[in-house]
């Protein structure tokens, strides 16, 4: 195969790269992969740079530009430092998960009151009153709720404009 020496420097610093991440054994295909990769996050950072500048003013990319884009990264949640190990994190949630949760003054699932639910009831239980009387039927007696009467609002009428005739 006929490559060039920039190929050849691309797939060392691949091989590099995951020789310092202790990956000793894989595949040829990863070394592409792992350049692939590289590629579009270069190029992701040096677009984001260039928008930065041009935003500023300028047509060059400068180090300030690299470092907002740097910033801007880790506001969103990208970490250049690697993540804790598998046991800092077990012990993490451990500490976590020893502390007992609050507990609210009630029983059970706490809901809103009946009148601010959308799937509230529709309809009113009758009195003990009226149960009495229903109980020799055997059905249960439900009072369907009574409607509110409109309200009946005055608008006051504004006076005729001048040399208006009624």
């Amino acid at each position: 195969e006929c490559r060039s020496d920039s190929a050849m420097s691309e797939e060392a610093l691949a091989a590099a790269l995951l020789a310092s991440l202790g990956v000793e054994k894989y595949e040829a295909g990863v070394v592409g992969i792992v350049l692939e990769q590289m590629h579009r996050s270069v190029q992701s950072i040096l677009t984001e740079a260039r928008e930065a500048a041009l935003h500023a003013g300028r047509e060059t990319i400068g180090v300030e530009d690299l470092e907002l884009v740097e910033d801007l990264a880790a506001d969103d949640g990208y970490c250049a430092s690697p993540l804790p190990s598998r046991e800092a994190m077990f012990d993490l949630a451990r500490a976590c998960n020893a502390r007992p949760l609050r507990v609210h003054d009630g029983h059970g699932l706490r809901l809103p009151p009946n009148d601010c639910l959308l799937t509230g009831q529709c309809y009113q239980l009758a009195p003990k009153e009226l149960l009495g009387a229903a109980a020799h039927q055997q059905q249960p007696l439900v009072v369907p709720p009574q409607p509110q009467q409109p309200q009946q609002h005055q608008v006051p009428m504004a006076p005729p404009p001048p040399g208006t005739t009624t």
